[in-house]
């Protein structure tokens, strides 16, 4: 379930992207942290040991980073608050190949198949946008600091 949902997120994002997709991969790979590989745990990437809270701050930034990038493509632009400007298909890319690889110890299968479903999100609203923005804001400062 999750590999289909990271396939259909990458196709979604590539399709309607102002980047090409190999671009946003290559800035995704940047914003990595050090010493780890941006390819997810199905193509071959490696896998991060992590906490549970860590597995579920990622799958929770990977929906509402994707909800505000595809906000960006749809709402008119004076409707998209100014704060998530940095928000691009980077961004989206490195929270998914994240949540793909983080690994927690006492979590199943079924609890990380409930964390895709529960995280995925539609902000199709300024209002919904601004207020998620705390939340937005802070995976953003999560990611700047990884």
């Amino acid at each position: 379930m999750r590999s289909l949902m990271m396939m259909i997120l990458l196709v979604g994002v590539s399709a309607c992207g102002e980047t090409g997709q190999s671009e946003a991969v290559d800035a995704a790979t940047m914003a990595e942290p050090a010493g780890n590989s941006s390819a997810s745990t199905e193509a071959g990437g490696e896998t991060i040991a992590a906490t549970r809270a860590q597995v579920e701050e990622a799958w929770k930034c990977r929906g509402l980073i994707s909800a505000a990038a595809a906000a960006k493509q749809v709402l008119p632009a004076g409707e998209v608050p100014d704060a998530l400007s940095a928000v691009d298909d980077a961004m989206t890319l490195y929270w998914t190949d994240r949540a793909a690889r983080l690994k927690a110890p006492d979590m199943t299968e079924a609890d990380v198949d409930a964390l895709v479903v529960s995280s995925t999100r539609n902000l199709v609203t300024r209002e919904a946008l601004e207020r998620e923005l705390p939340n937005i804001s802070a995976c953003m400062a999560a990611q700047k600091g990884a």
